[in-house]
């Protein structure tokens, strides 16, 4: 999830009525309830929303600032101002297959020629910290832990390398999204895609039907039955966004640091999308649809990463970097110099 460097980010704290025995049947009324409220498309709704192309000119975008890529199966710092890439400590024999970042730091996912996944923390300052064998990194909001994934199990991190807090299981079935104050947000996929809340002790509660995608400021982004919601922590409200019928829901998804915006991958037939657009829109004329076009859309594409400017930065299926900015007529594609890129973090 996206980060603001030199600061850390502001934790969305589960509140007191999560840990209430009745808490999951009335989340789910609450769903239902307001699902029925704000769930049913306008018969104008268009099946597309609002079409972004991408141009391929030279020209630089205004505010991108430093990035962190994953290309050629290494870690690069790329500052956009200088136009230069600053390859990354990681271990010999390594490929990095994930990149997260922290508060001035980044986490990464390495796999070694046995298989073996290894996930690291890498300082902005240089250096590299070990943290443990993981299938996955799973980000907190308090932006000064990670979360490790591994044998059906999740445990947190600080940036030291230091594990803390108690080691929590994760049901069969179901992944890891985000973590806010000890306790993990999971959920499973498929069309009985159910969102669950692990605390550290005590017993699991379900939190909503419907995908998790990402966690922040208090914010839970679902995907249900091919439709994107937001289920606020605080409140329980279940808010659906409006449909688009043309477009895909596939994930990964991001929400900005503020939990205000979102950006999600999609794919309209065989062309990769990415749709974006603020938590609470008023209508389908709200959601930018930015084409990502270059090859048919990945299996596992990386999220797209929110910038410390409010804008958008996502992979497309041929490797190449696209910027955006919520409220503009077209993106861009950054010309790099580098091989194809399959991870990107700000900072």
């Amino acid at each position: 999830m996206p980060a603001v460097q030199g600061r850390p980010r502001r934790a969305g704290g589960l509140p007191g009525w999560t840990r209430r025995p009745l808490v999951p049947g009335a989340v789910l009324l609450v769903a239902a309830l307001v699902s029925v409220a704000h769930g049913q498309p306008s018969p104008v709704d268009r099946a597309l929303g609002v079409t972004i192309p991408v141009k391929t000119g030279s020209t630089t975008p205004s505010g991108i600032g430093p990035m962190t890529l994953v290309t050629g199966g290494g870690l690069v710092h790329y500052d956009r101002t200088a136009a230069k890439a600053v390859p990354v400590q990681v271990p010999p024999g390594g490929r990095v297959l994930q990149v997260q970042p922290c508060y001035r730091a980044h986490a990464v996912l390495v796999r070694f020629p046995s298989g073996r996944l290894v996930g690291y923390v890498v300082p902005r300052d240089g250096g590299l910290v070990r943290l443990g064998e993981a299938r996955a990194i799973v980000p907190d909001a308090n932006n000064l832990t990670v979360w490790l994934f591994a044998g059906g199990r999740v445990r947190q991190y600080r940036l030291d390398g230091a594990p803390t807090g108690a080691v929590i299981a994760v049901p069969r079935g179901y992944q890891p999204v985000g973590a806010v104050r000890g306790q993990v947000i999971a959920s499973s996929a498929g069309e009985q895609a159910m969102t669950l809340v692990l605390p550290g002790a005590g017993r699991r509660r379900l939190l909503s039907r419907g995908q998790a995608l990402d966690v922040a400021s208090g914010v839970v982004l679902l995907r249900i039955d091919q439709r994107l919601a937001v289920l606020n922590l605080r409140t329980g409200e279940l808010r659906m966004m409006p449909s688009l019928s043309a477009v895909q829901v596939t994930g990964p998804g991001t929400l900005a640091e503020d939990g205000a915006a979102f950006a999600v991958l999609g794919r309209v037939n065989d062309h990769a999308r990415l749709i974006v657009g603020p938590i609470a829109p008023d209508s389908e004329a709200e959601l930018q649809v930015v084409a990502l076009d270059g090859g048919r859309p990945l299996p596992y594409p990386p999220a797209a990463r929110w910038t410390d400017s409010g804008s958008v930065l996502a992979v497309r299926p041929d490797g190449q970097v696209v910027y955006f900015t919520p409220g503009e007529r077209s993106g861009a594609v950054l010309h790099l110099d580098l091989p194809a890129v399959t991870g990107v973090a700000n900072g």
